[in-house]
């Protein structure tokens, strides 16, 4: 039955949810961060998780891996913006933040080679073209081979995680999403149950 479908997921993407939201107000960044781009402040992009798309599964663990802390790390568009932010928090006393300033990247100019059956990280997300510097500053460094992650200086690796591994903090704003995905699928679906026994009834 759609609708018990529906209410099942729906109550297990909120109860995810929750339990991230309860894991993140021990972060003081993640609540920084999240405190800061609900502020309002002119010049605040958001965060470095929500720059970019995962969507091989496969790349998820490494992605997370090149970044660390970083994915919640608050993306502006200038220092005068970080400063607006630092000074939200220092009133507010809602935790605390890393910005990446877009105007103070470098220009990634070129393409960065990789070693023969390297697969670049970059190649398998997804983001916005106006963001393509940003993106290539943080990870175009990164490739995985003989699934063991480099970077230039850094390299990851050690035993696979488990499938029932733990969420983590960078996976709330998809389940943000899919709650709001089902409930919109909830409310079409009573709708249409309620016109098929609106004319259920009037054939009778």
């Amino acid at each position: 039955d759609e609708t018990m479908r529906l209410h099942s997921e729906l109550a297990q993407a909120r109860a995810k949810t929750e339990s991230l939201e309860a894991q993140g107000e021990q972060n003081p960044y993640w609540v920084g961060a999240h405190a800061v781009i609900n502020a309002g402040i002119d010049g605040i992009v958001g965060t470095v998780r929500q720059m970019i798309r995962v969507n091989d599964t496969y790349f998820k663990c490494y992605f997370e891996d090149a970044l660390g802390e970083r994915l919640y790390a608050v993306v502006c568009r200038d220092s005068a913006a970080a400063r607006a932010g630092v000074e939200f928090l220092n009133t507010t006393g809602k935790g605390r933040v890393r910005f990446l300033v877009l105007s103070s990247l470098p220009v990634m100019a070129g393409e960065k080679a990789y070693p023969e059956q390297a697969r670049p990280l970059i190649k398998h997300i997804e983001f916005d073209p106006a963001h393509e510097n940003a993106v290539r500053y943080l990870l175009e460094e990164s490739y995985t081979l003989d699934k063991v992650l480099f970077g230039d200086h850094w390299v990851y690796g050690g035993a696979a995680e488990k499938e029932s591994a733990q969420l983590n903090l960078a996976d709330i704003g998809e389940f943000r999403a899919k709650i709001v995905s089902l409930e919109s699928e909830q409310a079409a679906a009573a709708a249409r149950k309620v016109q098929l026994e609106g004319e259920k009834a009037q054939a009778e």
